[in-house]
């Protein structure tokens, strides 16, 4: 347990401590400062217009005024980056998140079902507002929810433990990791990994500072076999001068001095329903950005239809594509017989006298992949011997008989209207039959 003892600005303080809390909540101010430059403050407005760029300003019947950012559904405070260890402070979560110098330090957190996660704006510095649960295997914590009404002024702290879904629970040996997103286990995914924690408590206040100790240093090292470095807070007067790591034994933090709040209000704050609105933008495109590299299929159709339509048309597209892409091999593969098959089906109907010719007929698949032995030298005689029944190719010519149209030409029945113009080989095999 960190004892951190109040004391007097001066030269004996100095050789003990190089630190000094000078304000209910906030960072001390180093030794030196005269008492003009410690007694500096701001007012909660710093908050609005720097969070409104990643976010939106909702007015609550409750809190007055809450920041809802602009992230996934399956997004959570404290979720997004790593644990360091500050000198008198405990647990600081830093976060390169652009809005986690205010909302990770100041204010406290809650979830309503049409906004999602927003956070209301407090006037008191904290490492992190959060709560802990303990157990053999995991280390746990949640966002604290605000403790009253409007504003969270100073350091009320509810005893309440949050909900299940509120909690991000860690593998207790990954606790050190420098981004914490991917390894997170949440408590309404891992009901199992909340039954087997503890409840530890949330921060404490200890003269006036707000101390995030309730996970122990020594438990951590031990479990992560890794030496905890304990680092000194470094004030900056911009929240883009905060770092999101720590460089050597010091990190920058932004975290002044914040008057209690009176009729402060961001600009161009809006209604629950009209933030809902806008906030559910962000998801539907992120989602059709995930599914797009799956449908990129471009059509001005698709593209002003309604889903269903939308939908129907994609779920079309595949089989258009594979009868084009099987018609294109089947005319490289046999680029004189691709039409005939469909012209014989019309033109070719067999009469009921000769049944046997149409049963033993082949189909157009049959015959692309197995065209006629009978091997010629010219484009007609090609086409004739695709389109002709194979049963008849094995019959000898004397038993031969042909259907109506037809007539016999080299062994084989053609159509008639290919012998209307015979070539010089096929009259004489026409002569020879004859004979």
């Amino acid at each position: 347990m960190i004892n951190v003892k109040p004391f007097a600005i001066g030269l004996a303080a100095a050789t003990a401590l190089s630190l000094s809390p000078m304000s209910f909540g906030s960072l001390p101010i180093p030794v030196g400062i005269v008492a003009a430059q410690a007694a500096a403050t701001v007012k909660i407005d710093i908050f609005f217009a720097p969070l409104a760029s990643h976010g939106i300003w909702v007015k609550h019947p409750k809190y007055r005024y809450v920041f809802c950012p602009k992230v996934d559904a399956k997004w959570r405070p404290y979720s997004h980056g790593h644990w360091i260890y500050l000198k008198n402070y405990g647990w600081y979560f830093a976060s390169d998140e652009p809005f986690a110098w205010a909302v990770y330090h100041y204010g406290r957190w809650f979830h309503q079902d049409k906004v999602g996660w927003c956070w209301v704006p407090g006037n008191a510095w904290a490492g992190a507002w959060v709560a802990w649960r303990r157990g053999n295997d995991h280390v746990g914590w949640s966002a604290l929810p605000p403790a009253r009404d409007g504003f969270s002024i100073n350091v009320d702290i509810s005893n309440q433990e949050p909900p299940q879904p509120d909690w991000v629970f860690v593998p207790t040996k990954r606790f050190l990791e420098p981004r914490l997103d991917v390894v997170v286990e949440f408590g309404d995914e891992h009901p199992d990994v909340f039954q087997k924690t503890q409840y530890v408590g949330p921060v404490i206040v200890q003269n006036n500072i707000v101390v995030n100790n309730v996970i122990d240093v020594n438990f951590i090292e031990q479990q992560t076999n890794q030496k905890v470095t304990v680092v000194e807070p470094k004030p900056v007067d911009k929240p883009d001068q905060a770092a999101a790591d720590a460089s050597g034994n010091t990190v920058a933090v932004f975290a002044p001095q914040i008057v209690e709040p009176k009729d402060e209000a961001p600009q161009q704050a809006v209604e629950v329903d009209q933030a809902a609105q806008q906030l559910g933008a962000p998801s539907q495109d992120a989602s059709q950005a995930s599914s797009a590299p799956s449908s990129e299929q471009p059509s001005s159709a698709a593209s002003s239809a309604p889903v269903s339509s939308s939908a129907s048309a994609s779920s079309s597209a595949p089989s258009s594509a594979e009868a084009s892409s099987a018609s294109s091999s089947a005319a490289s593969s046999a680029p004189a017989s691709s039409a005939a098959p469909a012209s014989s089906s019309t033109s070719q109907e067999p009469s009921s006298s000769a049944p046997a010719a149409s049963s033993t007929a082949p189909s157009s698949s049959d015959q692309l992949s197995a065209p006629s032995s009978a091997a010629v030298s010219s484009s007609e005689e090609t086409t004739s011997s695709e389109v002709a029944p194979a049963s008849s190719s094995e019959q000898p010519a004397s038993s031969l008989e042909c259907p109506e149209g037809y007539e016999i030409v080299d062994g084989k029945c053609v159509p008639l209207e290919s012998s209307a113009a015979p070539t010089k080989s096929t009259q004489k095999a026409s002569s020879s039959a004859a004979q």
